[in-house]
């Protein structure tokens, strides 16, 4: 998926973005280093500017204090090149990187861009596909209606053609019709997460913010979409946290724990619940906040670490 991609790419500009100034705060400590070491030996030269250099040496009370002079004299001239010398790379350096992290800052920018265009875009399919499931829903359910209504009809004539001495239990009377809604639990017991039109892909350690790796997957949907429980279960936290925002944590009745973040709104606090039964909405809460709106659905077995979810949910979903 285009938005997943841009994500990734947003991420890990940022966190270039995040290298880079840490060593231009190297580069500028080490800078300043440096000039106050130019400024000693800018000083020391002025100090000794006045005094007669051979006359300095002439003076000196015996060889051995002149052998000294001789050499202090020649350290100070090798310091003073190699302070300039290094002045100069750290500056080089200092310029390359601020060059760079200009360049990233504008490729960051323009990446956000392009991540917000996509998310509207896809915002705005999940409506109008939405918009077209629930009117097919609908024409699906009145030609149901319809057929029902027809076959009750023909019962009727049926049992009233037999007449008092025909025997109801020899009709065949039962029909087993399930109309399949989004939302609904599957012949395993479960249901898509996401009661409506969605989008995910396999996801599973792509990078994420402060060097984490990603442990779910995020179904993306229209904004406000019902979000329900995959499982018969127990909702046994609800609450809101700064990175996952609202969510929630479902104990199913089968022993594994599945949880969802960034919803919009919880509409449960706890109790039991059953496969299929709306318990959030769709959102973009938490550190997810700007971004598209979507469900970080994870997959903890038996209450554990968590696994990757995909598998199980493109079966269902």
């Amino acid at each position: 998926m285009r938005i997943e991609t841009l994500r990734r790419s947003e991420i890990l500009l940022d966190q270039r973005l995040g290298e880079i100034d840490v060593q231009s705060n190297d580069l500028h400590l080490r800078r300043g280093r440096l000039e106050d070491r130019v400024a000693e030996a800018a000083q020391f030269l002025y100090q000794t500017s006045s005094v007669d250099m051979v006359e300095l040496l002439l003076t000196a009370p015996n060889l051995g204090e002149l052998s000294t002079r001789i050499e202090i004299m020649e350290r100070v001239s090798q310091q003073q090149t190699t302070v300039l010398m290094e002045s100069y790379r750290t500056e080089t350096q200092l310029d390359h990187l601020q060059q760079q992290l200009q360049a990233k800052r504008e490729e960051l920018a323009t990446t956000t861009a392009q991540l917000e265009l996509a998310s509207e875009e896809l915002q705005q399919y999940f409506i109008d596909v939405s918009e077209e499931y629930l009117a097919l829903e609908e024409k699906l359910a009145a030609l149901a209606a319809q057929k029902a209504a027809a076959a009750a009809r023909e019962l009727e004539a049926v049992e009233n053609k037999a007449g008092d001495d025909s025997n109801p239990d020899s009709l065949n009377t039962s029909s087993s019709k399930h109309q399949s809604r989004l939302g609904d639990a599957d012949v395993n017991g479960m249901a898509c997460p996401v009661a409506g039109v969605n989008s995910f892909i396999d996801s599973w350690g792509f990078p994420r913010s402060g060097g984490r790796t990603h442990e779910g997957t995020d179904m993306m949907a229209a904004f406000g979409t019902s979000v329900v429980a995959i499982v018969d279960g127990t909702i046994t936290f609800e609450g809101y946290g700064t990175s996952a925002g609202n969510w929630l944590i479902l104990s199913g009745d089968d022993g594994n724990s599945y949880w969802y973040m960034h919803n919009r709104e919880n509409v449960l606090s706890g109790g039991p619940v059953q496969a299929g039964q709306k318990i959030a909405t769709v959102g973009d809460t938490g550190n997810a906040t700007g971004g598209p709106p979507h469900v970080h659905f994870e997959y903890h077995p038996g209450g554990g670490g968590p696994i990757n979810p995909y598998s199980i949910l493109s079966s269902i979903c």
